[in-house]
């Protein structure tokens, strides 16, 4: 998922010094955790799934970036009930791309209705991809082949992926999940072209120093905005720059600090008593994760960034079954 509305506000209220493009050769030597689910969905809708891996770690072995690719574990159980959700929503959608399939078969279309159709089944199909055990163990072996370093979460990839960058075992993390801000991972790089070799890099101390706001504060507010545990039970709020404008109410009046930030948004009437419930339930939620990771990660001991050889004969072998791929 991401945080509604943040990118926007990020994008239009923060510098370059917070918030800059830069070349992939300006990472040279880093350490980079990937959120790895985000490219196998990306590439997998690109129909490209092997292929478009494979291009991303040799981009990153061709600037001697270190990656460690981290994949996503058991999903906690709070996110149960949405994961089913979205199970039926990918069956609904592919179900609808068959239905539109089947009405091609007319010859009673115009080419205008052909189009349209066409375009819904584009539409359906990317809302129906789903990401099998096999797909995961195909790129697991890749990656084994390629010797890139890659790691199984406890739960999923998003805290661990901040934790190690907020313990400086990594540089950054690159991903374009918006919820890294909510777990404050110090560096994010977005936006990764393989085709123009360059990447967003959101700098997360500097926008917290040009926000005015405290790491904690920051997640606060953005617990308000929904997240995918307890997204559903919030009073929707139509943009991030709401709550900031709340927030600055709330420190130009309660200076004394004799209210909490969400006891004070109850008293104006900006979320309910039960928003309030729930942002600190999910806080608490986050906080028990990051704690559970941090020892999760201390009996691991899975990246020591130690060089390896590449087996190119299998590598070959495994990557001439897509059609159309040139090794």
């Amino acid at each position: 998922m991401g945080i509604k509305y943040l990118n926007k506000y990020l994008r239009e209220n923060c510098t370059q010094k917070s918030i800059r493009k830069l070349s992939l050769r300006h990472l040279k030597g880093k350490k980079i955790v990937i959120d790895t689910s985000i490219y196998l969905y990306r590439f997998k809708e690109e129909h490209a799934l092997f292929e478009n891996m494979f291009l991303l770690m040799s981009v990153l072995k061709h600037y001697e970036i270190i990656p460690l690719f981290v994949f996503d574990g058991k999903p906690p159980q709070e996110k149960k009930k949405l994961l089913l959700e979205r199970v039926a929503k990918k069956k609904e959608a592919q179900e609808k791309v068959n239905d539109l399939k089947e009405s091609l078969t007319t010859d009673e279309l115009t080419l205008h209705e052909r189009k349209r159709i066409f375009k819904e089944i584009d539409d359906y199909e990317r809302q129906s991809i789903r990401i099998t055990n096999t797909d995961i163990e195909q790129v697991q072996k890749l990656m084994t082949l390629y010797n890139v370093q890659f790691v199984v979460a406890p739960e999923e990839s998003d805290q661990l992926c901040a934790y190690l960058v907020n313990k400086d075992i990594a540089w950054a993390c690159m991903s374009d999940d918006m919820d890294m801000f909510l777990y404050g991972c110090k560096r994010v790089l977005r936006h990764t072209s393989v085709l123009h070799h360059d990447v967003l890099l959101y700098d997360t101390t500097e926008i917290y120093n040009e926000l005015k706001l405290s790491k904690t504060n920051m997640t606060e507010l953005l617990l308000l905005m929904g997240t995918d545990y307890y997204d559903s039970q919030l009073t929707k709020i139509q943009s991030f720059e709401q709550v900031m404008t709340w927030n600055k109410l709330y420190e130009k009046t309660n200076r004394s600090q004799q209210h909490h930030l969400y006891d004070w948004f109850v008293g104006q009437g900006f979320i309910s008593e039960h928003d309030k419930t729930v942002a600190l339930q999910t806080y608490n939620l986050i906080n028990t994760q990051y704690e559970s990771v941090k020892m999760w990660w201390k009996n691991q001991n899975t990246w020591t960034f130690q060089e390896g050889e590449e087996n190119f004969i299998e590598l070959k072998m495994f990557l001439s079954e897509y059609d159309g791929f040139v090794f």
